[in-house]
């Protein structure tokens, strides 16, 4: 039993002097440094401002199939989108579609925004941002238009005309079409 004993405390003994050597090898081999100045972070300023000049929502009542030309002069819903700080972002127009909308109806949904080129919903290939969360009220979400607003001064203009397209056919008729903007955007 003492040669167990002897055997076991010279184990030990041995594993105490190896961490301990170890220890002090690591120990006297590092080192620490630290900063001697304060690290300083300055916030810009980051904002964007949406403007709907006309105070009317965007409405087809009675609304049925037309031809481009015609949709092209229909009276727009008139917006802006402006940076109020100097932080230069980029935007996103985005058409929520409201969930009380028609699905048969969305194919034939045509859109302008200045008075010129006309966009049907379904080519739209939908790129939301990421973290762009929808309304529980929202089918679907469009974004219409990409931008970039360098500065304060700078104004984005839209003219938003909505109309559904004379291909649309006779099951069209008596569908309904609800939509709102949001413009999403991210500082540069």
């Amino acid at each position: 039993m003492s040669n167990k004993k002897l055997i076991i405390m010279s184990t030990i003994s041995i594993i105490a002097v190896i961490v301990t050597t170890f220890g002090i090898t690591f120990a006297y081999f590092s080192t620490s440094q630290t900063q001697k100045e304060v690290n300083n972070v300055n916030v810009a300023c980051f904002g964007l401002n949406f403007n709907d000049t006309n105070a009317k929502v965007i409405s087809l009542p009675n609304a049925y199939p037309i031809s481009n030309g015609k949709g092209l002069n229909l009276d727009p819903y008139t917006f802006s989108v402006s940076n109020t700080c100097d932080t230069t972002s980029s935007y996103k127009i985005i058409l929520n579609v409201i969930n009380t909308s028609s699905e048969a109806l969305l194919p034939y949904i045509n859109i302008s925004l200045d008075g010129q080129t006309v966009i049907n919903l379904a080519s739209i290939v939908n790129e939301l941002p990421a973290n762009y969360t929808k309304e529980a009220n929202v089918s679907h979400a469009y974004v219409i238009h990409e931008g970039t607003l360098s500065g304060q001064a700078q104004i984005d203009t839209y003219d938003l005309r909505i109309w559904i397209d004379k291909s649309a056919p006779n099951s069209a008729q008596g569908q309904r079409f609800e939509a709102k903007l949001s413009v999403y955007s991210e500082a540069q």
